[in-house]
Order: structure tokens, then C-alpha cells, then sequence
């Protein structure tokens, strides 16, 4: 079970291991990794601050991965943030990462829960088409995340509202979906992003996205993205001890 944002005691941890189950914990500081260490987690997520979506960290993944290796001992860590090819995989594990987890890359997939639109117009932005904000889904869960500076959002970051506004009843209705099998209406400025079932103004919905996304090229099965990553981390690896080991490229 992966949790995030916030801690997850030992309490619940323990009671989670008489189950059988192992959890994975999401954080995005060295603190939060620290008691995520002390309760007794299997495994530890670090996110770095360029990942899509909710993001409770400042950290960039860079800086933040080595330190959590550090004081993990031998819990493994995870990845998180801006990893969308082989060679971000590479860096991780030569980080200390034993693996990585993957979001904006792949919501641009075939099998993807995600709306079609949301799909393509991740192909159109790059890495400085990207901005933390907490403006979508303040009336529920202010907090956080990392989405496309789409021209809707644009406009509304330069309101004098703009720290303000929520999406509560007073807000227009610009959409409709259907989330775990229910009717959801979507005002301006609701956290969800579109998925099939989604109608509406589109292109005025919130969008998730990574920093990564300008490396976001294509919408192909998830099979082609896991191959791509196996594959390529085998030719990076061979490649730098090919070039880097046999002889110091250290400047």
C-alpha cells in the first residue's frame, strides 16, 4: 500500500504487516523520510519537487534522493520527480535509487485512465511549461501540485484573486465525470483532471504534469515505456563502464 502526505505511525504500520501487506511511503523531505524510517515502512518514495501532481516537498529530486539513501539503512528507495526515460532511470539508481516510479509519463499511454485531450496536450509543453500552484481543489484539500501552465491557467495566476478563489458553489460548472462509478460536476478550478468519461471544457481543467514533460514525446502502450526504460538503463550502464571506469572522465 503506498501512502503520502504525512506521516504514517508505526501503529498503523505494524497493524498493515499482520495483514500482510507492505507499505510504501511517498515523502518529499529528509524529515519525513526520517519517522517514515522509525515506523518501519518497506519501502520509501522520494519525490522530488519537479514530480506532477501533489507534491509536499521543496527539494529538488537531485539533491533530495542521495540524503533519504543515506538514512533509509536497508529500506529501499524509490525515485519520484521528472523521471521520463532511461537516462533519468540511470540517474537514480547511480543515486542510489532501486527503482523509480513514473507518473506524467505515463498518463501518455494507450491504457492511461486519462482523457485523450489530457494526453495529447502533454506532447505540447516542455519543462518550462510547468508551475506549483495550490490554486486547483482549495475547497476540499488546499495543498500543492505541479500542473501545465495551460492559457486558462495562465490568465488566472494573473488575477489580483488569484490567492484566493476556491472552487466551492459560486464557481461556474464546466464539466461533468464519473469517478468510482458516481456523477461528479466540476466547477472552475476543481482538482480533478479528465479522464474518459469527462466532459466540458477541456481545456480549461487542471492538467498534472511533471517538469519531465518535455521528454514526453509519444502516446504508446505502457509495455513500450517499461521496455524502453530496461533496454536503455542495460546501454547506459554498459556505455559508462565502457568510458567512464576504464579511464577518469572526472573534470
Amino acid at each position: 500500500m503506498q501512502v503520502y502526505w504525512g506521516e504514517f505511525p508505526k501503529e498503523k504500520v505494524d497493524e498493515a504487516h499482520k495483514h500482510g501487506v507492505k507499505i510504501l511511503h511517498q515523502v518529499g523531505s529528509v524529515e519525513a523520510a526520517e519517522k517514515a524510517v522509525a515506523a518501519g515502512v518497506d519501502c520509501i518514495i522520494a519525490q522530488g519537487v519537479e514530480a506532477g501532481g501533489h507534491i509536499i516537498g521543496t527539494v529538488s529530486l537531485m539533491a533530495l534522493l542521495p540524503r533519504i539513501v543515506d538514512i533509509a539503512g536497508n529500506i529501499p528507495v524509490v525515485a519520484a520527480g521528472s523521471i521520463t526515460d532511461a537516462r533519468g532511470y540511470a540517474a537514480a539508481l547511480a543515486l542510489g535509487a532501486k527503482g523509480v516510479c513514473l507518473g506524467t509519463r505515463f498518463i501518455a499511454t494507450k491504457e492511461a485512465y486519462a482523457h485523450e485531450y489530457y494526453k495529447e496536450t502533454l506532447l505540447k509543453y516542455t519543462e518550462n511549461q510547468t508551475d506549483r500552484t495550490d490554486l486547483y481543489g482549495r475547497a476540499s484539500w488546499r495543498a500543492y501540485v505541479r500542473c501545465l501552465t495551460t492559457p486558462f491557467h495562465e490568465y488566472w495566476k494573473q488575477q489580483p484573486d488569484y490567492d484566493t478563489v476556491v472552487n466551492d458553489d459560486t464557481q461556474p460548472i464546466i464539466g461533468h465525470m464519473t469517478i468510482y462509478n458516481g456523477k461528479t460536476t466540476l466547477r472552475r478550478f476543481a482538482g480533478q483532471v479528465a479522464n474518459p468519461t469527462t466532459i466540458g471544457e477541456l481545456e480549461n481543467m487542471c492538467m498534472l504534469s511533471g517538469q519531465g514533460v518535455g521528454l514526453v514525446n509519444d502516446i504508446v502502450p505502457a509495455a513500450d515505456i517499461v521496455k524502453r526504460f530496461v533496454e536503455g538503463v542495460k546501454t547506459i550502464i554498459q556505455e559508462l563502464g565502457a568510458t567512464h571506469v576504464s579511464k577518469s572522465s572526472i573534470a
